[in-house]
């Protein structure tokens, strides 16, 4: 059977499409499953044109792919949309033309839409989400000339909705309340679900009348009662308003003063509405008084740290604390974070507060250190902080200065702080290369990691507490929660589940094996001295409260088991090779694992090799070949190889048996690609041919010396001078070949050569059969090894006895 007939069995039992293009993309060939694909037939095809084949609007792009590959001798990969379908394509060029490989990957296409829609919509409101919406508002923000509101949106009372009606109802009135603001904003803005009953809306505008002109359009349309599972549900909400540029020139700050300005509003009945001013504040303390406030702060000493334990789930000890900043005013109380953290970074005053704190943190740390207690304390870092040119300088230096050890300090950032993925990437790896650890806070909010996490220089993701909070009551939350878990596990990343308040939240990230947990239902923050005192306390209450400890270990070493299995799968799909495992059964050899990319290369897939042997997957003389390889194998002996060529590649394989109690069990073989080195022999012979060929028809004579004269090699013009067979020269000494005159000449120029290492021309008379001499003219050459010394000499000359 003929090698192409061989090619042509394989490429029609293969799971990929395949064709074959001449220089000038005309069909040569095609296989059954590119004419099932592409819903051709192979007889109206054959020298045909692809213009003329193919179903494709953009086919001028294909070509350029394809003449690109040919002309550069270079594969190529990409992906396609024809004929209705989304396509793999990877073409392999040759002298002689391409080969076309290709593979429907639709529905993997469509899946991956799915995700990106997840992970920028809501799927109950069909609305873009807060990371959507964040983007969008950012983009806005750059050289943008014309003022811009941001309005926060609250529905309110919807919690006694859920607990009267249930959950579905709840669902429903947010998804009929989404309905209503999509129809009156997007005629003049961008809307977005922010949380559970919170939406968010941005909108250019002229005047402040214009921005009272829409939401009381808003106001308005909810107003009218929501028909809902036979029952008539009445809604009001709140509203907060911040301006770009007077309220705030962030995301951050104009979301944050909006979500205040809303706050506000909730605080009276019914639907209300708020503009952000600056004379408005928590406690209807003046943000300017605040700000001063601040600074006396600092230097009064004001501020103090809580820790809240993070407990691990499987065991209950505390892994780790977060400090949390608080602030003791003399005359007003404790200040909520969430009024005076907007003003510190604004103001730029997170800097050296931030310092402060991460200065505490770490020397109470390492004072926990000193009396047993050993954990890592984590940090929170503000967007300008994170942004800070000299932050890991910053780091370096509390570190030495309170001698706490880099992997005890934790510093947590949160995706939107991320943003900028360049940077980002860039700072996080200076952060590593100090020995912190560091975690993304409030994962899951956003979208951003989940495209570059892999390129995150990160150690734990911490799932926002908004998903644990609801968890048993949202399938949504649920999913989302189960999703980030796997997500970072497949990343070898730990999870930490924030706001953990109830049992049954607990058992259930237990089941769905969180590493960490943070919440009210395991500690609430504590001052330093209250956390040691009540620690043995707090490592009591997984154990208490969680599933069985027994239990919990089963399910965690069979997902240990489950991603082992993934982890070798993986490594040897993705190796450059091929790994493959058989079995004797039945005088048969069964293949039980075959992997690799140079499978996929072959044309061949897994599923075509496990379970089967050699002839049901190779022409037959092929698997007769190689059967009796495997039997060698199979028999005992060690290290079979052999090389072979499969659709244009060349491999050598390598066979190993396994034995148990003396007797072999199973044969594992790997192979690994030498195209590339074939290629290179058979140039070098079809060179050594070439060069001989010119040697051996030319009429100077060369000759190929060692160090010492003696001949390698003689072109057969030296016989047809000397009239000696060529045959007597090789090995014997050069020198001997001079008219004894002549003789100790040539020896001195040959030694000079080799010392100098220069070339040199020689004269000398050489002696011939009939007893005659020729005159010689040659130039020596030296050939230099590795080490620059000489380990060769070339002689190339011709007889000049005539022009004497």
């Amino acid at each position: 059977m003929s090698k192409a007939i061989n090619t042509e069995i394989i490429l029609e039992r293969i799971s990929d499409a395949f064709y074959s293009l001449s220089k000038d993309l005309k069909f040569e060939y095609i296989n059954n499953v590119a004419e099932n694909l592409l819903q051709i037939k192979r007889e109206n095809v054959i020298g045909q044109e692809i213009y003329i084949v193919l179903p494709h609007n953009d086919i001028q792009k294909i070509v350029k792919r394809f003449r690109h590959a040919w002309s550069k001798q270079t594969k190529v990969e990409f992906k396609e949309y024809f004929n209705n379908r989304w396509y793999e394509i990877r073409a392999f060029p040759s002298a002689e033309g391409l080969s076309v490989f290709f593979r429907d990957i639709t529905s993997k296409k469509q899946e991956y839409e799915k995700m990106n829609y997840l992970a920028n919509y809501d799927v109950l409101t069909d609305l873009p989400n807060r990371y959507f919406f964040n983007n969008y508002l950012k983009e806005k923000l750059q050289g943008l000339k014309n003022p811009i509101a941001v309005i926060f949106i609250s529905i309110n009372k919807i919690q006694k909705v859920n607990n009267t009606f249930g959950y579905e109802s709840g669902d429903q009135l947010i998804k009929q309340t989404a309905e209503r603001l999509k129809r009156i904003v997007n005629r003049t803005g961008f809307i977005g679900r922010y949380s559970e009953d919170e939406f968010l809306i941005t909108l250019e505008y002229q005047d402040q009348e214009e921005i009272s002109s829409i939401i009381n359009q808003v106001r308005e349309s909810v107003t009218i009662p929501f028909l809902i599972n036979g029952f008539e549900l009445k809604t009001s909400l709140s509203i907060g308003i911040s301006r770009f540029p007077m309220d705030g020139d962030s995301v951050e700050l104009l979301m944050k003063h909006a979500a205040f300005a809303m706050n506000k509003a909730k605080k009276t009945r019914g639907s209300n509405f708020n503009f952000y001013s600056t004379n408005q504040g928590e406690g209807n303390i003046d943000p300017l008084k605040l700000e001063i406030e601040l600074y006396k702060a600092i230097e009064q000493d004001q501020f103090f740290l809580q820790y809240q334990p993070k407990i691990n789930l499987t065991t209950g000890r505390i892994t780790g604390v977060e400090a949390l900043i608080r602030w003791e005013h003399p005359d007003w109380g404790l200040i909520p974070p969430g009024t005076f953290i907007p003003i510190a970074e604004e103001t730029g005053l997170i800097i050296p507060i931030g310092e402060w704190a991460l200065n505490v943190a770490c020397k109470q740390n390492k004072i926990w250190q000193e009396r047993g207690f050993k954990t890592v304390v984590s940090v929170n870092l503000s967007a300008i902080q994170f942004n800070q040119p000299n932050l890991v300088d910053t780091i370096e230096t509390v570190l030495q200065e309170t001698g706490l050890e880099p992997q005890y300090l934790e510093v947590e950032i949160t995706e939107s702080m991320t943003a900028d993925i360049e940077n980002s990437i860039l700072m996080l790896q200076r952060l590593k290369k100090v020995g912190v650890r560091i975690s993304i806070d409030d994962f899951g909010t956003g979208f951003s990691s989940l495209s570059y996490l892999k390129n995150f220089p990160v150690d734990i993701l911490k799932i926002d507490q908004s998903f644990v909070r609801n968890l048993h009551n949202n399938p949504n939350d649920e999913t989302i929660v189960k999703t980030i878990i796997s997500l970072a596990h497949n990343l070898n990343l730990k999870v930490v589940a924030e706001g953990i308040e109830t049992n049954a939240q607990l058992v259930f990230l237990q089941n769905h094996l969180c590493d960490e947990g943070q919440g009210y239902f395991l500690s609430k923050p504590l001052i330093a001295n209250d956390l040691e005192h009540k620690r043995i306390e707090i490592e009591q209450i997984v154990e208490a409260n969680g599933i069985p400890g027994n239990l919990n270990e089963k399910i965690w070493m069979k997902e240990l088991l489950e991603k082992a299995k993934r982890e070798l799968h993986d490594t040897v799909r993705l190796q450059q090779g091929m790994m493959f495992k058989f079995k004797k059964i039945n005088d048969r050899f069964i293949h039980t694992l075959c992997d690799g990319e140079l499978l996929y290369q072959f044309g061949i897939i897994p599923s075509q090799v496990i379970g089967k042997s050699l002839e049901e997957f190779l022409p037959h003389e092929n698997a007769i070949k190689k059967t009796s390889f495997y039997n060698r194998s199979w028999e005992g002996e060690e290290f079979v190889t052999y090389e072979d060529e499969l659709c244009g590649i060349y491999y050598l394989a390598t066979l190993r048996p396994i034995k148990k109690g003396g007797e072999v069990v199973e044969v594992i073989g790997s192979c690994i690609d030498i195209t590339e080195r074939k290629n290179v022999e058979k140039a070098l012979k079809e060179s050594e041919f070439k060069y001989r060929l010119i040697a051996e028809n030319m009429t100077d004579i060369i000759m190929l010396l060692d160090i010492n004269g003696n001949i390698l090699y003689s072109s057969p013009s030296l016989a047809n001078l000397t009239g000696y067979p060529l045959k007597t020269f090789l090995g014997e000494c050069s020198f001997d070949l001079i008219n004894p005159k002549d003789k100790q000449n040539v020896i001195n120029g040959f030694n000079e050569i080799i010392e100098t290492k220069k070339p040199a021309k020689m004269e000398a008379h050489f002696l011939t059969a009939s007893g005659n001499s020729i005159l010689f003219e040659g130039v020596g050459t030296p050939v230099l090894g590795k080490h620059g010394a000489p380990e060769h000499f070339i002689l190339v000359g011709r007889d000049i006895s005539e022009k004497v």
